[in-house]
């Protein structure tokens, strides 16, 4: 039995973006399947090692992104990486685009009776490649 607490898991969005995982071997494709402000799931063409280092481009809106990312976790065809934030930048960047996967996962307030607002994401702050 494990005494130490566990930290509670950040939050999912579900994301479908199309993605390239660059690293020292090439470049894996492959689609985001949610995000948090810890990583991503995403589902590559093909298996990708764990502990595989390399960094994630993707379009977000009408910007291209990137971020560098280490495999966490492999459980079938799914990979769980984990953002490698080194920077203000990095930090921005994934802010942004968990905002943007929560901004997309919004219902759309002409289907509800009471309307919700919603604020989209600035993504003019992303880094662009």
């Amino acid at each position: 039995m494990n005494s130490s607490p566990q930290q509670p898991r950040a939050p999912r969005f579900d994301l479908n973006l199309p993605l390239s995982f660059k690293t020292e071997d090439g470049a894996e494709l492959g689609h985001c399947v949610n995000v948090s402000s810890s990583g991503m799931l995403v589902v590559f063409d093909r298996p990708v090692e764990l502990f595989t280092t390399g960094e994630l481009v993707m379009q977000v809106g009408e910007y291209y992104v990137n971020i560098k990312a280490r495999v966490a976790r492999v459980l079938g065809g799914d990979h769980g990486l984990s953002f490698q934030i080194r920077s203000q930048a990095d930090h921005l960047t994934v802010k942004i685009l968990v905002e943007y996967a929560a901004f997309r996962m919004q219902p759309d307030p002409a289907n509800q009776a009471i309307p919700q607002p919603s604020v989209a994401p600035d993504l003019s702050q992303l880094r662009v490649l």
